[in-house]
């Protein structure tokens, strides 16, 4: 889809998401920057302490037998959280 794209030359008349011309071409400048760089590791699930590193990279605490984590953490990190947690056989708990 980026070639695509690239071949229109960046042509504003094709919008079939209704995003419009700026927040269109913003979208397609994130997407070619995320294109050309290599996927973060992924985490091995048999590491116990691979799974607790990444945990506290994410901004969560192991704490009295659970991950606590704060309370506004965005939607990805608290379901990759969850995940952790739940592979770690800990209970997930929200800090002030």
């Amino acid at each position: 889809m980026l070639k695509e794209r690239e071949e229109m030359d960046n042509c504003d008349d094709y919008d079939p998401d209704g995003y419009g011309g700026s927040t269109m071409q913003d979208a397609y400048d994130q997407a070619l920057e995320y294109s050309q760089k290599q996927p973060p590791e992924e985490p091995d699930i048999r590491n116990r302490s691979t799974l607790l590193a990444r945990a506290n990279e994410l901004g969560a605490q192991v704490r009295d037998g659970a991950l606590w984590v704060a309370a506004g953490v965005g939607g990805a990190v608290l379901i990759a959280l969850e995940v952790i947690a739940r592979l770690l056989g800990l209970d997930l708990r929200f800090r002030p």
